[in-house]
């Protein structure tokens, strides 16, 4: 005999709201992320929606009456983490210790609001040691690019290359998986061959945005200690201009010329990456 599901309940989410509007049932993290279960018939919907406000989907879950697209929706809430199981207390995520690499002049007002969102923080640790860390955050600020390289290809854990090196733009990325995912070899690579490596200005203006850079770092840093990723930032590189408010995304591809990818292979070739800062309708 199957074990009974039913001494298994579910919380909901704070992060989460759930709606029946239309017939349909709309989940919902913000304006900016809302989606809509639509294979749910508008009668599965009301009751999906009402069990959740009772709290009794573990008991429509487990219901005879159930069928497989009521099923199907209830496991879907719980895989994006709309509910989860609540079989026994949760226990607090595990402390994460991470490290910040600072690539040229460290800046004393981003190193100190890391410091202070690290101490208010019961999820995270800032180590000064890489050899603690699990995740290794690189800021770049007044050195060259290829300055990153260092000790880079003895780095084993997974790592964010952060670059205020400019004068109105924060460039988040890539997100590295060591050997797994295209490395900061290959997006400094391909800059510095397509387009030079000049050094910036020994105190490169946008880092006076000292709150919103510490704070785009903490938020990817936590999104790491919850999801064991930061899987926006893979192999992607997102540029926030300050002057326009404007965003823009690029893909960084492993190189076959990379010498941490493919220690093994010719450095040779060239690559293209439109940086963030090339004025508009320029034709270089």
């Amino acid at each position: 005999m199957a074990p009974r599901k039913d001494h298994i309940t579910y919380e909901k989410s704070p992060r989460w709201k759930v709606f029946f509007e239309d017939g349909r049932l709309v989940v919902t993290q913000g304006a900016d992320a809302v989606y809509m279960l639509e294979e749910l018939s508008s009668e599965d919907a009301r009751r999906v929606y009402e069990a959740y406000c009772q709290g009794t989907l573990h008991k429509l879950l487990s219901s005879q009456a159930a069928g497989d697209e009521v099923r199907r929706a209830i496991r879907e809430l719980e895989r994006a983490g709309v509910v989860y199981k609540k079989i026994a207390e949760r226990r607090p995520a595990e402390r994460l210790p991470f490290s910040v690499q600072w690539v040229g002049k460290p800046s004393r007002s981003i190193a100190g609001l890391l410091e202070q969102f690290a101490k208010g923080s019961t999820a995270l640790s800032l180590e000064s040691e890489v050899s603690r860390a699990r995740l290794v955050v690189f800021v770049r600020t007044s050195a060259k690019l290829a300055e990153v390289m260092g000790e880079y290809r003895t780095l084993r854990v997974p790592h964010l290359l952060v670059d205020i090196g400019y004068h109105h733009t924060v460039s988040l990325g890539p997100f590295v998986f060591p050997r797994e995912t295209a490395c900061l070899g290959c997006f400094v690579g391909r800059i510095t061959r397509y387009w030079g490596d000049p050094e910036p200005p020994p105190a490169p203006r946008v880092g006076e945005n000292s709150a919103l850079i510490a704070s785009l770092i903490i938020a990817q840093v936590r999104t790491f200690q919850e999801r064991g990723s930061c899987p926006a930032l893979i192999e992607q590189v997102c540029a926030f201009d300050l002057a326009d408010l404007t965003a823009k995304k690029e893909n960084v591809f492993r190189l076959p010329w990379c010498p941490i990818c493919y220690p093994d292979h010719p450095r040779e070739g060239l690559g293209s990456f439109e940086l963030p800062w090339r004025p508009r309708g320029s034709q270089i």
